[in-house]
C-alpha cells in the first residue's frame, strides 16, 4: 500500500467527516498530497540526522548497504505510522 493510500485509508477511519468533506469540496487529493509530502520530509530530515550521526559516509560498501536496506523498512514503518497520527 502506497503511502497516500496508507493516509487516506487512516483519514476514513479516523476521520471520515473530514474525509467526506474534504472530497466533496475536490480538495481531498490536494490535502493528501500535503499530509504525504509532510511526511516524507519529516522522514528525510530523520534519515539525514541518523546518517550523520552514525557516520555512514565512511562505511564499507557492503555495511552501508545493509544499513540502508534496515533504514528503508525503518522508513515504512515511520510512515504507516505517522500516516495514522495526521490525518487532521
Amino acid at each position: 500500500m502506497t503511502l497516500r493510500a496508507t493516509i487516506e485509508a487512516a483519514m476514513r477511519e479516523q476521520a471520515p467527516e473530514l474525509h467526506r468533506d474534504l472530497m466533496a469540496a475536490g480538495k481531498l487529493t490536494a490535502h493528501l498530497r500535503d499530509l504525504e509530502s509532510e511526511i516524507n520530509g519529516q522522514v528525510v530530515d530523520a534519515v539525514m540526522a541518523r546518517r550523520m550521526s552514525q557516520g555512514w559516509d565512511t562505511l564499507p560498501p557492503m555495511e552501508l548497504a545493509r544499513k540502508m536496506k534496515a533504514q528503508a523498512a525503518i522508513e515504512r514503518e515511520i510512515g504507516r505510522s505517522m500516516a495514522s497520527s495526521r490525518v487532521t
